[in-house]
């Protein structure tokens, strides 16, 4: 397992959590199902309960730092 980014949410690992990041968050999000198969969905299970919703969204949001 990679180790987890330095800024939550940061898929891509550039140091930002932007639209470049929500186009991977909104791929991965499935509700309280994660599709194992999703390489990298830990990157936005913000709340750690092994799912990627809208609770994770809120989370990731606190973290946005604008458009790449």
């Amino acid at each position: 397992m990679n180790p987890p980014p330095l800024v939550p949410g940061d898929f891509n690992g550039d140091g930002a959590v932007d639209l470049l990041d929500y186009a991977a968050f909104s791929e991965r999000m499935s509700g309280p199902f994660v599709d194992p198969t999703l390489a990298g969905w830990h990157v936005f299970d913000l709340d750690f309960d092994y799912d990627v919703d809208l609770d994770d969204l809120q989370l990731w949001r606190l973290n946005f730092t604008g458009p790449q």
